[in-house]
């Protein structure tokens, strides 16, 4: 099944502090980043590729991805890695937020908020603004960060990937009123 789209067209007023013991960290270009990177995507998700291939294809060859501009992580104090985004600016200068990614167990301590503000944030600064991200119809708490960022969907008119009755399905799980967020079409 296709990826839901979703629009952010500037930064919003949300914001999220990072909780003590956490720290932002910008990826530098070692083996052991991208080892730390692979283990925060492969914590849920299945990856049959080895890690190198896999950042390769996911992040290097990603147009517009500087990875030691846009790539960085969420550590705790003793330098684990438990989250990581890349805020991305497209060859258009409009901005990506990919690969927004936790470790299950850093789910629900509050990080992704920081996670997002702080990838929000670098598009800002460069000015890449309207900005998208895709995402799952079962990330629910992350489509409801994204909402409540100011993040809407966006409505392609391909039949085969019903996404009219997908994001309604969305909005009824968590609780929202379909009619009180708009929507973009394409």
């Amino acid at each position: 099944m296709e990826q839901l789209k979703m629009i952010i067209f500037e930064r919003g007023l949300e914001s999220r502090p990072l909780p003590e013991g956490f720290r932002f960290e910008n990826y530098t270009e070692n083996k052991a980043n991208i080892d730390r990177w692979n283990a925060i995507i492969a914590s849920d998700t299945p990856v049959s590729e080895p890690a190198e291939a896999f950042f390769d294809a996911v992040i290097r060859k990603r147009p517009g991805l500087v990875p030691e501009r846009d790539l960085f992580f969420i550590t705790d104090l003793s330098g684990r890695a438990l989250a990581t985004s890349a805020a991305v600016t497209n060859p258009d200068g409009t901005g990506y937020v990919h690969m927004f990614w936790s470790v299950p167990e850093a789910r629900g301590h509050g990080l992704g908020k920081p996670l997002l503000t702080e990838t929000l944030d670098r598009l800002a600064a460069r000015g890449s603004f309207p900005a998208t991200l895709t995402t799952d119809d079962f990330r629910l708490p992350a489509i409801k960060t994204y909402l409540r960022f100011g993040f809407v969907p966006v409505i392609s008119p391909e039949p085969e990937n019903d996404y009219v009755n997908r994001w309604r399905a969305i909005f009824e799980k968590l609780g929202v009123d379909p009619e009180s967020v708009k929507a973009v079409y394409e």
